[in-house]
């Protein structure tokens, strides 16, 4: 399951921006590696889980969200150059609203 997670999460990160590679990719120019930065439109970070599972799978382009969960203890799946692939237990999920927060799961 969490290969074809990864697939769809790649998947709609290429419908939504046209190509894949350009998270954090380096690229040779004359021996030198320049590092693309990222826009802050382009930090996204996508939470996906259904009904169904217990994880739920969080792809990152963030290093603040990357940080946040290896502090709070969860370690990448997966990891590419400037992205970054946890699963975590649904229940860990919440929304803080201007009321209250609700825990997903």
């Amino acid at each position: 399951m969490h290969k074809r997670v990864d697939k769809l999460a790649q998947s709609e990160y290429n419908r939504m921006h046209g190509t894949y590679d350009r998270i954090g990719k380096e690229k040779w120019r004359g021996g030198n590696v320049t590092k693309i930065t990222l826009s802050e439109e382009e930090k996204e970070t996508v939470i996906q889980f259904d009904e169904s599972g217990s994880t739920a799978t969080v792809y990152t382009a963030s290093w603040n969200v990357a940080r946040s969960l290896k502090r709070a203890g969860y370690k990448p799946t997966r990891q590419a150059q400037g992205a970054w692939w946890f699963e975590i237990p649904v229940h860990a999920v919440s929304i803080q609203g201007e009321k209250e927060t609700a825990t997903i799961g």
